[in-house]
């Protein structure tokens, strides 16, 4: 059982960390410069100092792989958009709600923020599934090598401001 709990635990992580890479997409290349390019090469471009681009390369990512990362990151990228776009929107509401004393409203918003946030949660996890399940066994192994040299991003350790 505890085995089991720390491999998915792991698993997740990983995926997250893979997901972490957001980078820049090279300005340069834009549409109009990519019409006399092959079809493969239309995809997005990134810039060669961009955390993606080194992880696909890091990973040995296939040029369908790599099309199919960035159709999810998209997809992904704009679903969060959407989704904290609302929970701002319940934020503002439970806001005037409060300035407005109408407290059984504010208790309804604060449990439909809590259910936007885990709606938030599952899309993530969903997306680190979608990843994941990209991967081959032995891109799997190499991102998890990956992920075990990869310093902390977050800030853990960091004392919070009061």
């Amino acid at each position: 059982m505890k085995k089991t709990v720390m491999t998915i635990l792991a698993v997740i992580v990983v995926i997250g960390l893979l997901t972490a890479y957001e980078g820049k997409w090279d300005r340069k290349a834009r549409p109009d410069q990519m019409q006399g390019r092959p079809a493969e090469s239309k995809r997005m471009h990134y810039n060669e100092n961009d955390s993606v681009g080194r992880l696909y390369d890091e990973l040995e990512l296939t040029s369908e792989q790599q099309d199919k990362w960035d159709d999810l990151r998209i997809k992904h990228r704009k679903t969060m958009i959407d989704l904290r776009a609302d929970l701002e929107k319940l934020n503002i509401d439970r806001r005037q709600s409060m300035q407005e004393h109408n407290y059984d409203k504010v208790k309804k918003i604060i449990t439909q923020i809590g259910e936007q946030r885990q709606k938030m949660a599952m899309k993530r996890i969903d997306h680190h599934e979608a990843i994941w399940d990209l991967l081959t066994p032995e891109q799997r192994v190499k991102a998890d090598e990956l992920r075990k040299e990869q310093p902390r991003l977050r800030n853990h350790n960091k004392p919070r401001k009061r």
